[in-house]
C-alpha cells in the first residue's frame, strides 16, 4: 500500500509539473511579441529590472526558467550583470504567484478547466484559441495534480513517523532549511516543491499542530527551497563566460542572505515573544481559515504562500539599494579572464527556453552585425578613394567577423525553428534569415569595393572630375539609406523605415544616369575603357548595397 501511495504522490507531482509547464507555455505564447518588447526595455536601474523579473516570472511561472534565461542573456553580453541582479531579485517575487494560486485551492474546478481547455484545443479554429486552451488546460492539470497529492498524502497526518519528523524540524530550523534545499535541488523548481508542501497542508498534514509550530516548521523549509532553486542557474552556467557565472552567484547570495537574516530574526522574536510572535500573527491573520474534514482550521496552505511572498518582498526591499555593491563584490570575487575578451557570437542556447526572447535577441545580434557591415562600407569607400593597406586589413578582419555572425545566426535560427512556434513567430524567423543574408551581402559588396581599390592602384587608374563627383553623390545617398535601415532596425522604428523607398528609387536613377554619363565620356574620349571597369562595378556595388538596405527597412516596416 505504501508503494502505491508513493506512486500516486509522484503521479500527482507529475501532473502538477505538466500543468505548470503547459500553463507557462500557453501564457508565454499568448504574450508573444509583447513579452519581447517588454524585455527590450530593461535598463541599468535595478528597480526596473526587479519589475521586469517579477512580471516575466509570473508569465513563465518559474523563477528557474527566468534565471536560466538571464544567465543566457548575460552570457550573450545582451544584459549587464547589474541589470541581471535586479531581474534576479524580481524573479523571487514573481515566483510567489504560483503559491498564491495553489492556496486558492481550486481543485474542485480542475475538471471544468480541463474540459474547457480540451474543448478549445479540439474545436478552436485558430491558433490563438489553441494557445489559450493550453494555458487553461495546464491550469486545470495543475490543480488536479495538487488534488491527487493532497489526497494521497492525507494519511501522513496520523503517521507517528511523520509526526516525529515534524517535531525535529520545529526544534531545529536548519534541518528544515536543508530539507527544503535538497527537495528543490532534485525537482529543480521551487514552485513545484512549495506546491508539494502546500499539498501536504491541504491534506491536513499540519492540522494537529499549533499555528506557531507550523510556521516554525514551514518557514525554514520555504527558505531552503529558495536556496535549492539556485542549483538550476548554477548548472546552466557550465560553459558560460565569467559574467554569467557572476549572475548565478548573485542569485545564490541573494537567497542565502535572505535565509540567514530571516532565521536570525525568527530566533530573536521567538526568544522575546515566544508563541505570540508578531510576524507569525500577521501571517496567520492574513491567511484566514479553511475547512478540512468538516473542521474549520487555520489555512496552512495560504500561510505558506504568504510567508513565501512576504519573505521575498522584504528581502528585495533590503537588498535593492545595495545591489551595485553586491555586483562589485562578486566581480572582485570572480575577476575577468583575458581569454574571454575574444570575439564570440552573442547567442546562447539557453535563450531557446523562450523562443520569443530568442527571436528578440537574434535581432539584437543582427544589429551588431549590421553595424559591422556599415563600418566596412565606410572603410571600403575611404579605401576606394585613397588606397590604404591598413584599411584593407581592418576590412578583412571585420568581414571575417561578419561571416562568423552569418553562420552563428543561421544556426541559431534553425534551432529556434525546431521549437514550438506560433505561425507569426515562424514567419518572423524566416524574415530574420533574409535580414541576415542581406547584411552578409552588404559586407561582401564592401569587400568587393576594396578589390576595386586594389585594381585602381595596380593599374594607376584616376577618374575624371565628373566621375569623382558622381561617385560622391551616389556614396552619400547609399550612406543615407544604410543609416536609415540600420537605425530603424535598431530602434524598431517603422515610421523611419518608410523613408527608404524614395531614397532607393533615387539611387536607381543615379546609377542609370552615371552609366549613361560614363558612356558619353567614353565617346568624348574623356574616360578610357580601363577606367570604366572599376567605375561601373563600384556603381553597381552601390546600387546592390542600397537594395539590401531597402529590404532591411521593409522588414522593419512590416515585421516590427
Amino acid at each position: 500500500m505504501d508503494v502505491f501511495i508513493v506512486f500516486k504522490a509522484f503521479g500527482g507531482l507529475g501532473l502538477f509539473l505538466l500543468g505548470m509547464n503547459m500553463m507557462s507555455d500557453g501564457l508565454k505564447r499568448t504574450a508573444g511579441d509583447r513579452l519581447r518588447k517588454f524585455l527590450d526595455k530593461i535598463t541599468g536601474r535595478p528597480i526596473k529590472g526587479l519589475f521586469v523579473g517579477a512580471i516575466v516570472t509570473m508569465i513563465l511561472q518559474s523563477s528557474s526558467a527566468t534565471t536560466v534565461m538571464v544567465v543566457g542573456l548575460v552570457n550573450a553580453s545582451i544584459m549587464t550583470v547589474i541589470q541581471a541582479a535586479g531581474v534576479i531579485v524580481g524573479t523571487n517575487i514573481g515566483t510567489t504567484i504560483t503559491a498564491q494560486l495553489i492556496a486558492l485551492n481550486l481543485s474542485e474546478f480542475a475538471p471544468l478547466f480541463i474540459a474547457i481547455g480540451v474543448f478549445l484545443k479540439i474545436f478552436g479554429k485558430d491558433e490563438k484559441k489553441r494557445i489559450i486552451a493550453d494555458a487553461i488546460l495546464g491550469f486545470g492539470l495543475l490543480f488536479l495534480g495538487i488534488s491527487i497529492m493532497s489526497q494521497t498524502l492525507k494519511p501522513l497526518a496520523g503517521n507517528p513517523l511523520f509526526a516525529d519528523i515534524l517535531v525535529k524540524l520545529s526544534i531545529n530550523p536548519l534541518l528544515g532549511l536543508l530539507a527544503g534545499a535538497a527537495i528543490t535541488a532534485i525537482i529543480q523548481s521551487s514552485s513545484a516543491s512549495i506546491g508539494l508542501l502546500q499539498a501536504l497542508a491541504i491534506g491536513g498534514a499540519f492540522a494537529t499542530l499549533s499555528t506557531d509550530v507550523t510556521l516554525s516548521i514551514t518557514i525554514p523549509i520555504i527558505l531552503g527551497m529558495n536556496i535549492g532553486t539556485c542549483i538550476t542557474a548554477i548548472l546552466s552556467t557550465i560553459g558560460t563566460n565569467r559574467n554569467a557565472k557572476r549572475v548565478a552567484l548573485i542569485h545564490l547570495f541573494v537567497n542565502i542572505f535572505g535565509s540567514v537574516w530571516v532565521l536570525i530574526l525568527m530566533a530573536i522574536m521567538n526568544g522575546v515573544w515566544g508563541t505570540d510572535n508578531i510576524v507569525y500573527n500577521l501571517i496567520i491573520q492574513m491567511s484566514g481559515t479553511t475547512l478540512i474534514d468538516g473542521s474549520i482550521v487555520p489555512n496552512v496552505s495560504k500561510q505558506i504562500a504568504n510567508s513565501h511572498m512576504l519573505f521575498n518582498i522584504a528581502n528585495a526591499i533590503i537588498l535593492l539599494p545595495f545591489l551595485k555593491y553586491l555586483v562589485k563584490f562578486i566581480e572582485k570575487l570572480l575577476p575577468e579572464k583575458e581569454s574571454e575578451e575574444e570575439f564570440k557570437i552573442k547567442l546562447d542556447d539557453r535563450l531557446l527556453e523562450n523562443p520569443t526572447l530568442a527571436i528578440s535577441e537574434t535581432l539584437q545580434v543582427l544589429n551588431s552585425m549590421g553595424q559591422l557591415a556599415y563600418e566596412n562600407f565606410h572603410l571600403a569607400n575611404k579605401c576606394f578613394k585613397n588606397y590604404d593597406s591598413n584599411l584593407i586589413k581592418e576590412i578583412h578582419a571585420n568581414e571575417n567577423q561578419i561571416n562568423l555572425y552569418d553562420k552563428g545566426i543561421t544556426n541559431f535560427l534553425v534551432k529556434i525553428t525546431s521549437e514550438n512556434l506560433t505561425s507569426a513567430e515562424s514567419e518572423l524567423v524566416y524574415r530574420l534569415h533574409q535580414v541576415n543574408h542581406n547584411i552578409e551581402r552588404i559586407g561582401d559588396h564592401a569587400e568587393h569595393i576594396i578589390n576595386l581599390s586594389e585594381m585602381k592602384r595596380r593599374d594607376h587608374i584616376v577618374f575624371s572630375e565628373h566621375a569623382e563627383e558622381e561617385i560622391e553623390v551616389i556614396y552619400n545617398k547609399v550612406d543615407e539609406i544604410l543609416s536609415l535601415a540600420f537605425r530603424s532596425m535598431r530602434e524598431k522604428n517603422t515610421y523611419l523605415a518608410t523613408g527608404a523607398k524614395k531614397i532607393e528609387e533615387s539611387i536607381d536613377m543615379l546609377q542609370h544616369a552615371a552609366t549613361l554619363h560614363h558612356i558619353d565620356r567614353l565617346n568624348q574620349g574623356v574616360c578610357s575603357a580601363d577606367q570604366g571597369v572599376p567605375y561601373l562595378e563600384y556603381i553597381n556595388d552601390m546600387e546592390r548595397i542600397a537594395d539590401y538596405a531597402y529590404q532591411i527597412a521593409q522588414f522593419v516596416r512590416y515585421n516590427l
